[in-house]
Order: structure tokens, then sequence, then C-alpha cells
């Protein structure tokens, strides 16, 4: 937990970016958008798992954040080798599950919060399940309007990440209660 506010500034603004950049003309620049999307976002999963490897305590938040990772990897994987002709459904079918799981987790993870803030991150992350679940229903409509959809849904998954750095506790403060608790 040392570094968690940075590391969903820069995952927030990582999601942030690609969304927007989903929005910029993505027909014309698709293919060379979709390789070094892929390519960041497989470095991102790579460093996601070896933060629930080595980073985060506790089996239970090890296994979560490794099945994050992976499936961040896997969607970048995707995009990387994607096969325009036929990798269409596998590319939404493969966004649409990693961003409805991160967005459950999102919210497991700030429901217990105290601040008020934690109901807009719970919104915005419903609406990253709904967007979801549209894409899930159909398919082909969510072909047809893939780049929107999955702009929006990364666009909030950024807002998500980055409105969970007000909900975070202070290194010092979480790290002084953890030390409290070992003692006693």
């Amino acid at each position: 937990m040392k570094n968690e506010k940075v590391k969903a500034f820069l995952r927030g603004s990582v999601f942030m970016l690609i969304g927007v950049l989903f929005m910029i003309n993505p027909v014309q620049k698709g293919a060379l958008f979709l390789l070094i999307a892929g390519i960041g976002l497989v470095v991102s999963g790579a460093i996601v798992v070896i933060d629930g490897l080595f980073f985060v305590s506790g089996w239970g938040q090890k296994i979560l954040r490794m099945i994050e990772g992976l499936l961040i990897g896997g969607f970048g994987l995707v995009f990387f080798l994607r096969n325009p002709a036929s990798g269409a459904v596998l590319i939404v079918y493969t966004v649409v599950w990693g961003m409805i799981l991160t967005a459950v987790l999102n919210m497991m993870m700030v429901f217990k919060a105290e601040s008020g803030l934690k109901w807009l991150i719970i919104i915005v992350n419903v609406l990253i399940v709904w967007f979801g679940i549209q894409s899930l229903l159909d398919p082909r409509l969510a072909v047809a309007i893939f780049y929107w959809t999955v702009a929006f849904q990364l666009i909030f998954m950024g807002v998500s990440q980055l409105l969970l750095i007000f909900l975070l506790p202070k290194e010092e403060t979480f790290f002084s209660d953890s030390s409290k608790s070992k003692k006693g």
C-alpha cells in the first residue's frame, strides 16, 4: 500500500489518456493506436501482476491483483495481436470483462470508506458495468460502436482511479495503524 496514491494516479491518467485517444479519429489511426495501446497495456498488466506478487499483503488481495494484471495484460495482447477481420468480438469481450471486473473490484475497495466521495466512485463504476452489460447483450452493436463504448469505459475507469486518490489513507497513517496491530 506504500505508493497506492501514485499508482492510482498513474493508472487513472493512462486510462483517461487512452480513452480520449480512442475518440480522436479511431478508424484512421486504428492500427497504430492499437499497437501502441496493446504494448502499453501489456506493460501495465505486467506491473500490476508484479505489484500483486511482491507489494500487496494478504493472499486474497494478491490473487485479485494478479488476476486484474493478467486481464489488463490479456487486453493489451488482444490489441497488440488482433486480427481486424475476426478479432473484433474477442476484443470487445476482453475489454468488457476486464472493465467489469476492475469496476467491481474498485466498488468493493471503496464501499467501506467513510467519505461521501465513495458514492461518486461507485456511480462511475456502475456506469462502467452498465456499458459492459450493454456490450455483452448485443455484441454486433458493441462491435459497431466499439471505439465509443470502450472510450467511455476507459474515461470512467480513469476518473474512478483518480477519485481513489482522495479515499486512500495517508501512508504514515496506514503504516502506523498496521504497526500497532502487529504489536498488539
